[in-house]
C-alpha cells in the first residue's frame, strides 16, 4: 500500500509545481529524489524532497518500507 502525503500552503502556483512533480510522478523513492537533485526549479524541488522523505519516515515506522 502505498503511503500519502500532503503539503497545504505552501505559496507556489499550483501549475508550476505540477510541471515538476510530473518528473517524477509513478517512480521509485530514490530515482525520484535523484531527478529532483538536479532540477532546475530548486525551491520546488526542495519542498517535493522534504515530501518524499517524510513520507518514507512514514513508511518506514508503520512497516511499510521495505
Amino acid at each position: 500500500m502505498a503511503v500519502v502525503v500532503k503539503a497545504n500552503n505552501v505559496g507556489i502556483a499550483p501549475r508550476k509545481v505540477r510541471a515538476v512533480l510530473d518528473l517524477v510522478r509513478n517512480k521509485k523513492a530514490s530515482e525520484a529524489l535523484k531527478v529532483l537533485r538536479y532540477n532546475e526549479k530548486k525551491e520546488i524541488a526542495m519542498m517535493l524532497t522534504k515530501l518524499i522523505n517524510s513520507g518514507l519516515a512514514i513508511a518506514d515506522s508503520e512497516g511499510k518500507y521495505d
